[in-house]
């Protein structure tokens, strides 16, 4: 697999390297042949001249093609020519997916991609680019993951040549779109992807949560706030003509899975909704964040040398004009330059947001790199790969930077402030002696699984309780009973499924609650819990059983009627002789 990337010029025009990729024997010979072009002019009759120059002198190649953004003011550094980025595979292939989505779906395009793309063999990583900054595709390629879970999906949102108007254009072979979806398939035995998120940024300060907003990207309040309010009190920011640059080095950080990813508003209306590139839906739980560039450029450097270690031959980046904006062009390029020291084929574009989606999360990002690298064949562990060094980086200073103190400060004391925070809700949760969790967090789950109005059967719920507990307590003292209590909890914890949840429903009585278990999957658990318990050792006890019910919940079920079922169950376990259970 080779990667070839060029930059059209005053002195290399569009026709001059088509014509040279043209003549390439590897080229010729090559099993697939993916043609990647950036394009900071947004004009659809150009786009449309460019793709029908491609096709005319290169006509069995592939693209997939998106605008870039254009200078937001007169600091940014900005693509200024077209860009190509030509990858020739040897024994791999692409498959291109498209959509114009004018009338349709997220949902419904996703669930349908997906399935295409379940159907292609050794499917290992899909290219995404989309237009229209209104249509943000986070429920798309969520569909696309659930119906390929461990294939991640990359890209990013076309850029525009300006901000204020949404000029963002993407191109296949076939077609330009304006508001539409390009998917690229990589598939083959020897292809090996690689995925990699830069952040940096740090949650600071108190936990916030979005009340209000729409599925277009619009958030009309914050803590039941208008948005403003919040910038206001904490950054000491107003809406104005400057607000995105006033706020960019404040993303609001949220969690998707085991990611963090930050949001920076687009614009305001006059309404004060903000707008996002993404939907932020409602309850979604967000900080304010900040961040020193050293520790953006640590995080991009780590990155780049994990790239580096893969031994890649292609290398995408796909990158976030505010990480120029708050760190300047100098060190934004510089980082950039990591993963090109060792690779200098790599490409890079700016789009309004990146595009990374995995099994640990993601979706669509901001503020962050998204670097992917791609490989055919093992790695060459002949081969020394060495580390990429940035000597500017980590040369000590004389005096700690009085801002970086602080900075320092702020980003401890909101670790420590949610460490506290996270202790509180753990003990809210959990009674202390079994360490499992309490009646109340247990109603609440219920009522959650109530509340999401299951087919007849679709889960189950088990109670089960000492028997002679009393006994226990009377003769050994109330020391060995809570040993007993926490033996059993522990022996139930260890028998159980990572979604079942156990709890503690008061005194010796416990409840489980099965999701996705019939009754019939529910007694078998029943059964070997009551086995284990049976045959462990409780000493000084010679013999300790426990007796069980169990129920299927029924969608005409409330929290109540389900309850009263359970407790009859457990109740005919007990009337008919302990160490046993009974099903209602």
């Amino acid at each position: 697999m080779q990667q070839h990337t060029y930059e059209i010029s005053p002195g290399k025009s569009l026709v001059q390297v088509l014509e040279t990729i043209q003549q390439n024997k590897d080229y010729q010979k090559a099993s697939d042949k993916l043609l990647i072009v950036y394009e900071p002019n947004c004009d659809s009759q150009f786009l449309d001249k460019e793709r029908k120059t491609i096709n005319k002198i290169l006509p069995d190649v592939k693209i997939a093609a998106m605008t870039t953004f254009g200078p937001l003011h007169e600091k940014f550094i900005y693509q200024k020519h077209t860009r190509l980025s030509l990858f020739l595979f040897e024994s791999s292939h692409v498959t291109i997916l498209e959509s114009d989505c004018l009338g349709k779906t997220q949902d419904a395009q996703g669930i349908s991609f997906g399935a295409e793309l379940k159907e292609i063999p050794d499917l290992k990583g899909v290219l995404c680019f989309s237009s229209n900054a209104s249509f943000c595709p986070a429920n798309l390629i969520q569909e696309l993951l659930n119906a390929n879970p461990n294939v991640p999906v990359f890209g990013a949102q076309a850029g525009t040549h300006t901000i204020a108007i949404d000029e963002s254009t993407i191109f296949s072979k076939n077609r330009i779109y304006e508001k539409g979806i390009i998917l690229v398939a990589f598939s083959g035995k020897d292809l090996e992807i690689q995925t990699e998120y830069c952040l940096g940024w740090k949650p600071l300060g108190k936990e916030h949560v979005i009340t209000k907003s729409d599925s277009h990207g619009f958030v009309a309040t914050i803590d039941d706030n208008p948005p403003e309010e919040l910038y206001a009190k904490y950054l000491n920011v107003h809406f104005s003509n400057h607000f995105t640059e006033n706020v960019c080095a404040f993303p609001l950080i949220a969690k998707s899975s085991n990611t963090l990813f930050a949001k920076v508003p687009i614009r305001y209306s006059e309404d004060g909704k903000l707008s996002f590139p993404a939907e932020l839906k409602i309850g979604t739980k967000i900080y304010f964040s900040y961040a020193k560039p050293e520790s953006l450029l640590q995080e991009t450097l780590s990155a780049a040398n994990r790239i580096a270690k893969f031994q890649p031959h292609g290398i995408l980046l796909f990158a976030c004009v505010n990480r120029q904006l708050f760190m300047g062009g100098e060190k934004a390029m510089r980082e950039l330059q990591y993963f090109a020291k060792n690779f200098p084929s790599t490409c890079t574009c700016y789009g309004y947001g990146e595009i990374l989606q995995t099994k640990t999360g993601g979706g669509v990002l901001s503020s962050s790199i998204v670097a992917v690298a791609f490989r055919e064949g093992p790695m060459d562990i002949s081969i020394p790969i060495k580390p990429i060094v940035d000597r500017k980086l980590f040369s000590q200073k004389k005096n700690t930077d009085l801002a970086d103190q602080l900075i320092t400060f702020l980003e401890k004391t909101t670790e420590d402030l949610n460490h506290t925070i996270d202790q509180l809700a753990d003990m809210a949760e959990h009674e202390p002696l079994t360490g499992l969790f309490n009646r109340r967090k247990l109603n609440e789950y219920l009522e959650y699984e109530l509340g999401k109005r299951h087919k007849d059967g679709d889960f189950s719920v088990l109670m089960y309780d000492i028997d002679f507990f009393k006994d226990v307590n009377d003769k050994f003292g109330h020391n060995i009973g809570d040993q007993v209590l926490t033996r059993i909890s522990e022996i139930v914890r260890n028998s159980v499924r990572a979604c079942d949840i156990v709890a503690r429903w008061g005194g010796e009585e416990f409840v489980c609650i099965l999701p996705n278990t019939k009754i019939g999957g529910a007694e078998i658990l029943a059964e070997r819990l009551r086995k284990k318990v049976e045959k462990s050792s409780f000493a000084p006890l010679k013999k300790l059983t426990i007796s069980l019910g169990a129920t299927e919940v029924r969608t005409d079920d409330s929290f109540e009627s389900l309850i009263i079922r359970l407790d009859k169950a457990l109740y005919d376990a007990k009337k008919t002789g302990r160490n046993r259970y009974c099903i209602r």
